[in-house]
Order: C-alpha cells, then structure tokens, then sequence
C-alpha cells in the first residue's frame, strides 16, 4: 500500500516537471519566433475565431526550425507556422489556422 503511494507521488513529480519543461520551450520559441502581427494577420485570425466560435485570440508566429504548423499553449495560446507561410496562398492559410486554433479551441495540445 506505501509503495503504491509512493508510486503515484512519483508520477505526479514526474508529470509536472514534464508541464515544466513544456513551457519553458514554449516561452523559448515564442522568443525565437517572429510575431505576425500585421494587419492582414490579425484580420484572418479574427475571422477564423469568429467562424469557430474561439473566445481567445491567440498569437502567431513563424519559427524557422518548424516543418509545419504547431498550436501550443493554453494561458498565452499561439500558432507557430514554418517561415515557409508567408508564401503560401490565402486559401491554404486561412484552412491551415483554422485547424490549428481548432485544437486551441478542444484543448488538444
């Protein structure tokens, strides 16, 4: 009965550090990255917010490192996008935000 305590503790401590070292990385690509804070961008966020129903309005990013598209966070959400975007067509943008802020919106990071 005490290990198995002990057991669940330890999964605990470990759960935590892991939420830990998710959110330093997290705060370390948002420091990498580079906001896309235009007024187009914001406008398509808007919008594809608007069309799902999402309360928030999240930050996006571009980070260089990044093969494609990541949403992450769940006090300061963000869309990271590969540096690649900013050629891609309005179209492929605005479907490719609205599946990441989608996953902010059911909370599955």
């Amino acid at each position: 009965m005490v290990a198995r305590g002990v057991a669940g503790v330890c999964q605990h401590c470990n759960d935590r550090l892991w939420q830990s070292i998710g959110l330093w990385r997290l705060d370390r690509w948002r420091l990498r990255g580079s906001a896309l804070d235009s007024e187009y961008w914001q406008a398509m966020v808007e919008e594809v917010c608007d069309t799902l129903d999402y309360r928030g309005r999240p930050g996006l990013c571009t980070f260089p490192t990044f093969a494609s598209p990541v949403a992450a966070g769940v006090w300061r959400p963000c869309v990271f996008l590969p540096e690649e975007a900013a050629t891609w067509s309005t179209e492929r943008l605005r479907v490719v935000i609205l599946h990441e802020i989608g996953h902010l919106k059911r909370r599955n990071l």
